[in-house]
């Protein structure tokens, strides 16, 4: 129980009740980056020698901005109740789970609830009480209680200022990428170009001043599209890997024409793909299989009332090689943004807001295939 600074209580005739977290410990998110998202997990071990009948596992932890919340966004929670379970949680810090039927857990059986999409605001400590209902054979029907502390650790960043210089090149041009780490951390690098790993040492022509870092990139015969560069480093100590994705872009095509002429019909855009997101329809996952362009604009109904469109650039079948967040407060300003995309990738868009916040994404293929826009599901 990493997470947890207390033991549960203790009685005669209840089950152990476990938490932990299971996708690591509760992180602030890093200023500048999209927010990381954790966990927690409930576990319900019957430790005695008959079964126990559990008719329902209840959660109830604060929410709102202040360092003793769990988390300030309470809609983004998602949980997963045991098999044969049905879970539902409200917006003021409760969650609820009950069986079908009442769920007999047999001798040195356990069960497990999981809550995900947790977005830690502020670093500090929180209270978890947690309730299981139910009885074994020789004991009456009864609720039982444990309460738990949870740390939420303050940002774990590594990684800072991870820029192309120069951010866009010529077809065949070179850049450098140069980043600054956190003092003391004295980590090793891996690069990940689009599909390419590259290795990042001073024999590869990695250089250090102090705690700013540079490295150039000059592929055989320069680079020739658009490319994602993922940046991971592993700290000194024991601390938790950092990641951080910049995107170099290529301001001539890979054709080249002179003397141009054609007879017949020559096709350079094909028809745009135009996807409204709103809080009915707050999610889009966008396979597209030829090189492109994605607008997008996102809008907020209330000044002062932040909207966000989170946009995610993921390789088919592949993590995500770019990350780009649009956000706006001001309801006479809308924001934009332009981003180039390469072919088989998926765009995944994310909206959120806190009133009727609404964004638009315009798919325009440079080459043949349609995009296949589906809302994702949750």
């Amino acid at each position: 129980m990493t997470a947890t600074d207390s033991q549960p209580l203790a009685f005669a005739a209840a089950p152990t009740v476990l938490l932990d977290t299971p996708a690591g410990p509760l992180v602030c998110a890093c200023p500048g980056r999209p927010p990381t998202a954790g966990a927690l997990r409930v576990t319900l071990v019957n430790d005695r020698d008959t079964p126990f009948v559990c008719t329902g596992l209840t959660l109830t932890f604060p929410i709102g901005a202040a360092s003793t919340a769990l988390t300030d966004r309470a809609e983004d929670l998602r949980v997963h109740p045991p098999r044969g379970w049905t879970a539902r949680h409200d917006p003021h810090g409760e969650i609820t789970a009950l069986p079908h039927s009442p769920a007999e857990l047999p001798a040195g059986h356990t069960l497990s609830l999981t809550v995900e999409g947790i977005r830690v605001r502020e670093p500090g400590i929180t209270r978890v009480h947690l309730h299981a209902d139910g009885h074994h054979p020789d004991a009456a029907p009864s609720r039982h209680t444990t309460t738990h502390l949870i740390r939420k650790d303050a940002s774990q960043a590594i990684l800072s200022s991870l820029v192309a210089d120069p951010p866009a090149v010529e077809r065949g041009g070179d850049t450098t990428l140069k980043w600054q780490v956190a003092a003391g951390t004295d980590p090793r690098f891996d690069l990940r170009a689009a599909t390419t790993d590259l290795e990042v040492t001073e024999q590869t022509g990695l250089e250090r001043t102090g705690d700013s870092y540079s490295f150039p990139i000059k592929p055989q015969g320069g680079l020739t599209q658009n490319t994602a560069f993922l940046l991971t480093a592993h700290p000194a100590g024991g601390q938790p890997d950092d990641h951080a994705v910049t995107l170099v872009t290529v301001t001539r095509g890979d054709i080249d024409a002179g003397n141009l002429s054609v007879n017949g019909t020559a096709r350079i855009l094909t028809t745009p793909t135009a996807y409204t997101l709103n809080p009915a329809t707050h999610e889009q996952s966008i396979p597209v299989s030829t090189d492109g362009f994605l607008a997008a604009t996102v809008h907020t109904g209330m000044n002062g009332e932040a909207a966000t469109l989170d946009i995610n650039l993921c390789p088919l079948g592949d993590e995500p090689i770019f990350t780009y967040t649009l956000a706006t407060a001001d309801g006479s300003v809308d924001e934009n943004v332009l981003v180039p995309v390469p072919a088989d990738t998926t765009i995944d868009l994310t909206l959120t807001g806190d009133y009727q916040p609404s964004a638009t994404a315009t798919w325009f293929p440079l080459g043949h295939g349609t995009s296949q826009g589906r809302e994702a599901q949750s």
